[in-house]
């Protein structure tokens, strides 16, 4: 997932725009995996900006 964040001063001016990068580990297995459903659900229900884009998975098949 990419999360941005934005930081205002005063309400008015930008001071900053920060974006993260992060996923789901399987500290087990020490590779991405899908977070629980009840946790999908409840990022699918935030709202998203206009320049929102869903991201292609990551997670490779079992071998």
């Amino acid at each position: 997932f990419l999360l941005r964040n934005e930081f205002w001063r005063d309400g008015e001016q930008l001071a900053a725009r920060v974006t993260s990068a992060g996923g789901w580990l399987d500290l087990a297995l020490r590779k991405l995996t899908t977070p629980p459903e009840a946790l999908s659900a409840a990022l699918r229900s935030l709202p998203v900006t206009e320049d929102f884009q869903a991201l292609a998975s990551s997670i490779k098949p079992a071998s």
